[in-house]
This record gives structure tokens, sequence and C-alpha cells, in this order.
């Protein structure tokens, strides 16, 4: 692709996206809120794509690394008294370092083994959620995470803001990376991985750039996705309710960008 090509994505992804912000924040409060929800998954599955689309490794532990994100800002914001800016970049930030971790012990593995080996991770960080109550709540959750004030605008309207504008972040943070050469190397290891390491491209970092970069918008957005209802519970982030979700929207997005064209 292209810098022309890149330039035109993004300032079609830029005007489709205001447009329909726009239209969300003049309608009822419903529609805002859907809109809103939809937004946070985007960001979810803008960064799978940059692991699953260039690293063709299918992680079935993105609903714990979104939990991890959701329950770190819910701790520091409730239990803490952290501002919410300070917070929301300590849940990336750990949900990146726990995404390396995953991804450490995930690639000694590949294909089918790597998907079963971060389903069985998936599962055992949901467990955890309702183990460690002193951080989750447990099975009753965690409630009272508030999104900043923004001049006069009421909270739905400071969500809707805040996850269009992470998501634009995601987007164009997403591109430049594929766009790297730790994209290029990603995309070597994704379509073979040994000749790619018999040209001396570093796999494993080009693994974990994408790991980590994948977990910490993943982290991003399950804060914003525990401020948007401001209650969480374990139940939330199963592997059933987001890690097959997550694969399955990149996989349709692929498809409609790729395969549904004439």
């Amino acid at each position: 692709m292209t810098m022309n090509q890149g330039i035109r994505h993004e300032t079609v992804f830029t005007a489709v996206l205001l447009a329909a912000s726009t239209v969300a924040a003049f309608s009822n409060d419903y529609y805002m809120y859907i809109f809103t929800l939809a937004t946070v998954f985007a960001i979810l599955t803008v960064s799978f794509d940059v692991l699953l689309g260039y690293t063709g490794y299918i992680s079935m532990a993105h609903g714990a690394l979104f939990g991890v994100g959701a329950y770190t800002l819910s701790y520091l914001m409730v239990r803490e008294g952290w501002s919410f800016w300070l917070a929301l970049l300590a849940a990336g930030v750990m949900a990146g370092l726990c995404g390396v971790l995953v991804g450490a012990i995930s690639f000694r593995t590949k294909g089918l083994y790597f998907a079963v080996l971060t389903l069985g991770i998936g599962l055992i960080g949901q467990q955890a959620f309702f183990l460690v109550e002193g951080i989750t709540g447990g099975i009753a959750g965690i409630a009272g995470m508030f999104p900043p004030t923004i001049g006069s605008l009421g909270d739905k309207h400071v969500m809707l803001i805040l996850a269009v504008v992470i998501l634009w972040i995601t987007y164009v943070l997403a591109r430049w990376f594929v766009r790297s050469r730790l994209g290029a190397a990603s995309l070597a290891v994704r379509e073979d991985l040994v000749l790619a390491q018999t040209l001396g491209i570093r796999v494993g970092l080009a693994r974990l750039s994408a790991f980590a970069f994948s977990s910490f918008f993943a982290g991003i957005a399950g804060a914003l996705y525990a401020c948007l209802f401001g209650y969480i519970s374990p139940e939330a982030f199963g592997v059933l309710n987001l890690g097959f979700h997550s694969v399955v929207q990149v996989v349709v997005g692929e498809w409609v960008r790729y395969g549904a064209r004439p």
C-alpha cells in the first residue's frame, strides 16, 4: 500500500467515524449507548486484528486481557482514588504486560495448539476474577467508575467522545504498526514462520510486539467498558462472551474487506 492510499483510507475512516458519532450524539440515549458500546468493541477488534491479521495467531485470552483493563481501572479509581486518566493508562499498561507474559508462554506453541493454550489461559483468567475478591469484588463485582468531567457534557456524551477518539487513535496507531518493520516482520511470520526464521527475521520480537500492542488496547477498551456501565463482574469477561466474538468480528471484517469483492 502506498503512502497516498494509506492517507486516503485514514481520511475516509475519520470522516465516517465523525459522521456516525455526530448522528449518535443527537439521537436518544439508547442509540447513543449502543453506538458507544459498539465503538468500545471496535477498539478491541482493531487491536486484535493486529495480532490475528498480521501474525496469524488466534488468541482466545483477549477476553481475560479485556477484563484486566476493566478491573485495573475500577480498582484504582474506586479503591485507590486515582484519576480517570491515570487509571486508564495503567489499565492499558497492565493488560499489555499481561499480554507479553501470555505471549511468552503461548508462543512456544503454534497453530491450533496456540489457540487451545490461550483458551485455557482465558478460562483461568476469568476464574481468577472470581477468586481475587480484594481487587475484583469477586462474584459481587465492583461499581462506582465514572468518566471524567468535560465541561457541561453529561456522562453519556463524554463516553461517546472518549470512545470515538480512542478508536481513532487505535486505528491510526494500528496502521502505523503494520507499516513499520515490526509489522512487516509479523506479516512474514504469518506467511511462513520457517522462512522468516531462515531470513534472520526476529520472529520472537515481532510476535511479542504484536501481542503487546493488541493487549494494551484491549485493556484500554476494557477500561472504557467499565466506565460505560459503572459496574463490572467476572461473568462479562468469559471466553464465550469476548474471546470467540473477537475472532468472529475480525474474520468477518477481513471477509468484507477482501473476500466480498467481485
